[in-house]
């Protein structure tokens, strides 16, 4: 023993590494376990009640046991401000609140119809909440958003992935996070957007449908909450909510969005070869989308060439079979036209939807601040309303249609 302590005076290396050895080795003995000193939050949402503010937080709860099984619960409070809510939070749980592992931020209707914008300040100010988290708005309280998601059988976050899946593939801004939302809100357009669900009350036939046993028995019959996801999107300007846009407005904008590839064309009662009376359904599997801005007599132009890569299904009979790619290779000039027409017939809904808003969710200010800076803002200085500047622009597409 006490050649190892002349040992150590010797080197002081080692007197270093036994006072580190000292002061921390107790102190985290008798800490507990992180995940029972913090709660483990992986889905937060936010109301307005009355003049009160209403916290719901989705916790994963640990259970040991021979099999791991997940276990999770709503925790709701109320009060004055956001910061008090938190508090209240922490007492119920009985533990430390961090949204570190937070990925999706729920904001109910009374919320969205509030200045969203002062709410997303605090969840990224004073809660640290990821930049990346995703934002859900919903036309239901999003604690019962929440407490819906916590009835399913399945990871409540790996549910609501799966409701999400189309906005994830079809969503102008990808993914609809606080980042995103942030980088409209500070942008010259002042536009942001958000992903947008309903949350319906199921009929009683569907419960009945679901729960066959609950009718044979006679049991009162229960309405039943479902999340539904109908592919639209709200958009807000200054933080302020404007309107909630439909699935059709956003893939018409999408048709020059590059990002965004999944898209379906459905014909109705139109064939260009033997089969008649057939729904024809065009698949699309990739676009390519070259874009181009100049000044035509100080007036901006934004072109559009879009090249579309298609495989086409055809639906027909009471049976709804289904054959695919029939003489593809061979369309028609009555095809290509109507499927030409189609997406020009989309864009301009979207586009006069956005123009009548005054939101520019498509980027279409960036291409021309990025091409040619000094011509447009000499261009945005002579309009009355700089946010109208969409309704002075003229637009043009061009469509190609390639069969893979």
């Amino acid at each position: 023993m006490k050649k190892i302590i002349n040992q150590v005076k010797k080197t002081p290396i080692m007197i270093i590494f036994v006072i580190i050895l000292l002061f921390f080795m107790p102190q985290n003995l008798a800490k507990s376990p992180e995940v029972v000193r913090n709660a483990v939050i992986t889905m937060a949402g936010v109301d307005r009640d009355g003049e009160d503010f209403e916290i719901t937080l989705l916790s994963f709860i640990p259970k040991a046991g021979k099999e791991f099984i997940e276990t999770y619960e709503v925790t709701s409070t109320k009060a004055n401000t956001l910061s008090q809510a938190f508090n209240d939070v922490e007492l119920q749980l009985g533990k430390d609140v961090k949204l570190f592992h937070t990925e999706i931020l729920v904001i109910g209707e009374d919320v969205l119809n509030d200045d969203v914008a002062l709410v997303m300040d605090f969840f990224t100010r004073e809660e640290s909440i990821s930049s990346s988290c995703l934002l859900i708005g919903t036309n239901s309280k999003a604690k019962e958003f929440l407490e819906t998601l916590q009835k399913e059988d399945q990871n409540p976050t790996s549910k609501l992935s799966e409701i999400m899946l189309y906005n994830l593939n079809n969503f102008y801004e990808q993914g609809a996070s606080i980042e995103s939302f942030f980088r409209g809100y500070y942008s010259p357009t002042k536009a942001s957007t958000m992903a947008y669900m309903n949350l319906n009350q199921q009929s009683d036939a569907e419960v009945l449908l679901n729960n066959p046993s609950q009718a044979e028995s006679g049991q009162q019959q229960q309405q039943k909450q479902a999340i539904e996801n109908t592919g639209e999107i709200v958009i807000f300007k200054n933080g302020k909510k404007v309107d909630i846009l439909s699935k059709e407005v956003v893939e018409g904008a999408n048709w020059i969005n590059s990002k965004t590839t999944e898209k379906n064309l459905v014909i109705e009662n139109f064939s260009d070869d033997e089969v008649s009376n057939a729904t024809i359904v065009y698949y699309l599997n990739r676009k390519d989308v070259i874009k181009s801005v100049y000044f035509q007599n100080e007036t901006p132009v934004f072109l559009a060439s879009i090249r579309l890569h298609i495989d086409r299904v055809e639906i027909f009979g009471e049976k709804k079979q289904s054959l695919k790619n029939i003489h593809l290779a061979n369309l028609s000039e009555e095809a290509i036209n109507r499927i030409q027409n189609e997406v020009k017939k989309q864009f301009a809904t979207a586009l006069e939807k956005l123009r009548s808003e005054k939101c520019d969710i498509m980027g279409i200010y960036r291409e021309f601040y990025n091409k040619d800076r000094s011509d447009f803002v000499r261009f945005l200085d002579q309009l009355e309303d700089k946010e109208d500047f969409l309704n002075h622009v003229i637009f043009g597409i061009t469509i190609d249609i390639v069969t893979d």
